[in-house]
């Protein structure tokens, strides 16, 4: 959440819990909803969109609220969602191929997105910009507000997925590549460094404060700094499929096949608790 104070998770036994991060306990529950696949807390207010079967709500999870969903249709399971810097648009992704900008006031459908090949889209930190990296090496950006153009950069290598590092000179896009398992920055497109594994990375996650990146493989789970490429920690975790920072940068939330959810600190690596 925004204050850093709770975590949701969404379960395959459909059911939405928001977890307070103090006590390690369950402040709010959401029973018999459809399998939720995705999940995006509002950056400014206690509102939650979630993906639960062919359609995105969003929900207050502020206590004794009673404010009514406000349902996005979609007519397909939704793998990806995510708000702006402002909260007043979400763009939602119901595949790999395509990807949906709405605005959050109206409801009311902006812009459709396609794509010919796999790629990964979010939105611009300082200027809204949404940003679309396709399977090979463009990037494709858009700008919100209709009545100015987009641009297309090229990147030299294949894009899997990307972020954005605040620096004193504004967000540098981070790009990741899987082939190499390099993190390259934007700026002159050089490596940063590369993070090597026995085995395939299942998931990767970036702080709000640019300064840490998360990988996951099928064994372990490892911090690393950005952009010396420096370890903070490794430890032993099995199959971990979501990786969450706190908006602080203080916790890691992490997500298990097993259905196991751990609270990490960030620096130590040390469970702090596990539900």
């Amino acid at each position: 959440s925004p204050d850093s104070r709770y975590v949701a998770v969404g379960h395959p036994t459909n059911r939405l819990i928001i977890q307070s991060l103090e006590r390690g306990s369950p402040a709010a529950t959401l029973e018999g909803s459809p399998p939720i696949h995705s999940l995006a807390l509002h950056p400014t207010q206690p509102l939650l969109a979630y993906g639960a079967g062919e359609n995105v709500q969003v929900v207050s999870y502020a206590e004794g609220s009673e404010q009514p969903p406000c349902r996005v249709m979609m007519g397909r399971e939704v793998t990806g969602l995510e708000f702006d810097a402002t909260g007043n648009y979400l763009l939602t992704q119901p595949d790999n191929y395509n990807a949906f900008l709405w605005s959050l006031e109206s409801g009311e459908l902006l812009r459709e997105i396609r794509e010919s090949e796999d790629k990964a889209a979010h939105f611009h930190p300082d200027n809204g910009s949404l940003f679309i990296a396709g399977y090979r090496t463009d990037i494709n950006t858009q700008p919100i507000e209709m009545d100015s153009k987009g641009a297309r950069l090229q990147a030299p290598i294949y894009v899997q997925d990307f972020a954005f590092r605040p620096t004193t000179a504004g967000s540098e896009m981070l790009l990741w590549n899987p082939t190499y398992s390099s993190l390259v920055g934007s700026q002159d497109m050089s490596p940063l460094f590369q993070h090597t594994s026995t085995s395939e990375f299942t998931t990767i996650a970036f702080a709000p404060d640019g300064n840490q990146v998360a990988f996951a493989d099928q064994r372990s789970l490892t911090v690393t700094e950005v952009p010396t490429g420096n370890e903070l920690w490794e430890i032993p975790l099995e199959n971990v499929q979501h990786i969450a920072f706190s908006p602080d940068s203080v916790w890691v939330a992490v997500v298990t096949e097993a259905r196991m959810l751990y609270l990490l600190d960030r620096r130590s690596g040390e469970t702090l608790w596990e539900s």
